[in-house]
């Protein structure tokens, strides 16, 4: 089963490969589907390994504070 990304995420993610990757020109589209594919495996595994982890994580946005 995969469960697909939201827009937010997968522009965040190649956002930050872009940044990471020296803000090479002409490779969006290739961070792009490196980050929808990270995404959509990561929440695949989320979603197969829910609840057997023993511990809970909360992910924020990035600059949100934590209350």
């Amino acid at each position: 089963m995969t469960l697909l990304p939201n827009f937010h995420d997968i522009e965040r993610l190649a956002y930050f490969l872009y940044l990471s990757r020296g803000r090479q020109e002409g490779q969006a589209l290739t961070h792009w589907l490196e980050a929808e594919t990270q995404l959509s495996e990561y929440n695949t595994y989320r979603a197969q390994n829910a609840g057997t982890s023993g511990f809970s994580a909360q992910v924020l946005p990035a600059g949100d504070p934590q209350s």
